[in-house]
């Protein structure tokens, strides 16, 4: 039965990810498959035809890349010194497992130990625990079996499963769960079953006779990536406290509901490796930025076309800065750059990936919340103390001058972290020379990667157990057949990898016994018992309003967080009735992380009845950036009616930063939705009111003309609001208004800012298809780009740049630091060299269309390769 799928599986995912990533048509003939093992018993002989022969086309690039003149990460103009005389180091041995424990140089009061090795696995990328303690991992056999990446297609990857027969806290046994995949990436657990990232396909798994290999696959999602790409692809699949799986640097989040798998959108946040802390926020980050959260969950984030990404999501709490490696590290990608390597050692953040929160008991209590970050190209995790502060978090480098764990050992690593059932930390030991993917490897990595023989051995990998000195226990799970009551009583575990894994079977196995029992932890657990209790609840469909009410009013912010959560369906289909009190306390005198939730959900009731609240609670978080825009993202069209509500508040007449800031994005979005009604009520109303103060008028006039889309244009005569717009008085308003004036253009035919001949509306949309497949995940779909990853598009100085330029910088890339709209940026834009020269003009041609002051038709001609 598996051997249909996986007969066709290779050359359907080669085929699928390149010609997703290569912007082929014949994309479309492949995409529709469904892949459903029951079915493939019967698979027409044709679909192995085609599949084979498109296979062909697809991979002949990548056989036919020149690897000995330059190399992809290649920067073109950058000079690339060679390493100086004392730089130039000997091939670094390969180490045993026994070898490799002496390398290691951890904080004072840790061991570390070995859980297994080869040859029982063999390049390890990703492991986890499941509810028995069996560790699952995800073997990665494929990714660079040389300097120039050829065999990457190969379906040799796998999914083992790993056991401890005889207790001694080594496995011994392994069953291979599934094979033949293609750089897989990513492991998660759900009802019944298993889900695997398997590039570029989001496969759901199960095990049908007990013998632990997989007899039923059948795809959730496809479109991932991940192939041709291997850096820059979604993974991560964790479960979040809300009971949604979510995914770093991917757009959207699953969940097996009601029978069937949904999906829904969020905002990409993330690079490689993804966690959570006890309040469930995710914890992210990207190669040069260490560490980054969720403030607030991100999926209520870009609800607003018109405002764009609000803020909370993808926030700093670990700023790029000083990593401390215990031996010489020249094999460092771009270790010829100023500043990058310090006396021979790698010097900041590179390789960033694999964080963690600890929420073990194992370790001293204040390690409880640190994070623990891999640096994978200077061998070593860096431990980070977190600490929070009006709704805000900031990271600080727990032992300055030293890290938790470094090791002298080149090939050293580390690319995950875990948290254990034994509340001990785990790390997933990659093992090899080669870490840089091809198409970002420079030719001074390159040199060194042959002279120094990094290229081999191959076919490694460990992973380890970090704990005190202290620890000898290895505390053993057995949920899967623990009853309810027993599972209910773990919600309330000290451990957090207890409290997960044990509303997880809750809510999968579906159990209606244990709601009795939940209510009672909601109402009479700890916090973190009263936590997991109403999102297990929730899980299970169970909205008792009697405990959501009194969840409320809990003395807990988080418990008060989840409650509103939870309510937002009861919000929608019956109003704030019966929690109105409860809710105007709550924006009164809520913690701010209370009152950024409800600033996110109060938009589910409807707006009627809800006016008061929402004046106080604006009135009490304007200054705060994601409450203020939080709440503007569910508010899409009742921007007026809320202008009308704050404007019969007589605090609303004294100026603040967040009265300006919040009446600014108002304007904002009011001109972004392009609505001619509401633009002009929005200016009779307000602007033009002799009762709005001249700052207030000030605000939303500069909102206005940043968020008008440009070129938008309307037909018939102007209102006589935006005519009598000259009429206003004094500087700076007279300018602003002048501003307005020349970005509405009101014509008796339609007609457009550039010309709309066939042929450019077909670059357009060729374009527009480019950049979904290609920069959107970085730039996102609004140009608003992302922080901590990418810039801008949207009013962008560097999209008047000649075709010629942008055309370099979308082929060969950029190396910051650069300024764009007034902020810099540090960070590395990969180039995409396989782009032809017609894919790059219909790409400019998109992204001038969309967000440059003069779009324009650009031409291949004016962007063609030297």
């Amino acid at each position: 039965m598996l051997s249909a799928w996986l007969g066709t599986q290779l050359a359907e995912r080669i085929i699928t990810t390149h010609l997703s990533e290569w912007r082929s048509p014949m994309r479309e003939l492949i995409l529709p498959v469904e892949l459903s093992c029951r079915a493939m018993d019967s698979t027409p002989t044709w679909r192995y035809s085609i599949a084979l022969r498109l296979l062909c086309v697809a991979t002949a690039p990548l056989l036919c890349a020149s690897t000995v003149t330059s190399q992809a990460g290649d920067k073109k103009g950058e000079l690339q010194p060679p390493l100086p005389a004392e730089l130039r180091l000997p091939p670094p041995p390969t180490l045993s497992p026994e070898e490799a424990i002496e390398s290691f140089t951890l904080e004072s009061g840790f061991k570390i130990g070995l859980v297994a090795s080869e040859p029982l696995i063999d390049d390890p990328v990703v492991a986890k625990f499941d509810e028995d303690g069996r560790l699952w991992v995800v073997e990665m056999k494929g990714y660079m079996p040389n300097p120039d990446g050829t065999g990457e297609e190969i379906d040799n990857g796998l999914i083992a499963v790993l056991e401890d027969e005889d207790g001694d806290g080594q496995m011994d046994k392994k069953t291979t769960f599934l094979h033949r995949l293609v750089l897989p990436r990513a492991i998660g657990f759900a009802p019944g079953g298993v889900i695997v990232l398997a590039p570029p396909d989001l496969l759901f798994c199960r095990d049908l006779d007990g013998d632990g290999e997989a007899e039923e696959v059948s795809r959730i999602d496809t479109g991932l990536g991940g192939i041709y790409s291997p850096e820059h692809a979604p993974n991560g699949l964790m479960r979040g406290i809300d009971n949604w799986i979510y995914l770093a640097n991917h757009n959207s989040r699953y969940r097996f509901h009601a029978g069937k798998w949904e999906k829904s959108q969020v905002g990409v946040g993330g690079q490689w490796g993804l966690s959570k802390d006890d309040s469930g926020r995710l914890f992210f980050n990207y190669n040069s930025d260490p560490l980054r959260v969720d403030l607030t969950p991100s999926h209520y984030a870009i609800r607003h076309p018109g405002l764009g990404k609000a803020k909370g999501p993808n926030s700093s709490v670990l700023k790029q800065g000083p990593v401390w490696p215990v031996h010489l590290t020249p094999g460092v990608n771009r270790g010829y750059q100023k500043g990058l390597l310090n006396a021979g050692k790698l010097s900041r953040w590179t390789a960033a990936c694999g964080p963690v929160i600890y929420r073990g008991t194992s370790f001293p209590p204040s390690f409880y919340g640190n994070a623990f970050i891999c640096e994978t190209a200077g061998n070593l995790v860096q431990r980070c103390i977190i600490e929070e502060s009006d709704g805000t978090l900031k990271g600080s480098v727990a032992t300055p001058d030293r890290e938790f764990l470094a090791s002298t050992d080149e090939r050293f690593r580390p690319v995950n972290l875990f948290n254990g059932p034994d509340g001990n930390l785990f790390v997933v030991d990659f093992y090899r020379g080669i870490i840089q993917h091809r198409l970002f490897m420079t030719s001074f990595l390159r040199t060194q990667v042959e002279d120094r023989e990094l290229a081999t051995p191959l076919g490694l990998g460990r992973i380890w157990r970090i704990s005190p000195n202290h620890d000898n226990g290895n505390e053993q799970p057995q949920m899967s057949t623990a009853s309810s009551e027993t599972l209910v009583q773990y919600l309330d575990h000290p451990q957090g990898w207890w409290r997960d894994t044990a509303q997880r079977v809750l809510v999968d196995r579906g159990d209606p016994a244990a709601i009795p029992a939940l209510k009672i932890l909601a109402r009479k657990g700890s916090p973190l018992g009263r936590l997991h209790a109403l999102w297990t609840l929730e899980g299970l469909n169970e909205r008792d309003t009697t405990i959501l009410k009194n969840a409320l009013q809990d003395p807990d912010p988080w418990v008060n967080v989840a409650a509103i959560r939870i309510l937002e369906p009861v919000l929608a289909s019956s109003g704030i009735k019966d929690f109105r009190d409860s809710l105007a306390t709550i924006a009164r005198h809520g913690s701010i992380d209370s009152r950024r939730q409800l600033a996110l959900s109060l938009s589910f009731a409807p707006f009627p009845g809800t006016e008061k609240i929402w004046a106080a609670l604006l009135e009490n978080g304007m200054s705060d950036a994601p409450l203020r825009t939080g709440a503007l993202s569910g508010l899409q069209g009742l921007e007026i009616p809320l202008l009308e509500v704050l404007a019969e508040e007589a605090s609303w007449e004294e100026k603040s930063h967040g009265r300006q800031a919040l009446l600014h994005d108002l304007g904002r979005c009011v001109a972004a939705a392009g609505e001619e009604e509401d633009i002009a009520a929005l200016i009779a109303d307000f602007v033009l009111n002799p009762g709005t103060n001249v700052w207030q008028k000030e605000s939303l006039l500069q909102g206005m003309v940043t968020g008008l889309p440009r070129g938008r244009t309307f037909t018939g005569l102007p209102p006589k609001s935006v005519r009598d717009l000259s009429q206003l008085q004094g500087s700076p308003l007279q300018s602003i208004a002048k501003s307005l004036q020349e970005k509405l253009h009101w014509v008796t035919v339609p007609e457009t800012s550039a010309p709309q001949s066939p042929a450019f509306l077909a670059a357009q949309e060729r374009g527009r298809r480019i950049f979904r497949t290609t920069c959107i995940n970085c730039h996102q779909a609004n140009g608003q780009g992302l922080d901590g990853l990418a810039p801008p598009l949207a009013g962008s100085e560097w999209l008047d740049k000649p075709n010629s330029e942008l055309a370099n910088i979308v082929t060969n890339g950029l190396d910051g630091p650069i300024n764009v709209a007034g902020k810099s940026w540090d960070l590395v834009m990969p180039g995409i060299p396989s782009l032809s020269n017609k894919d790059v003009a219909d790409v400019l041609t998109y992204i001038k269309f969309r967000w440059a002051k003069s779009p324009e038709h650009v031409l291949p001609v004016q962007v063609k390769k030297p």
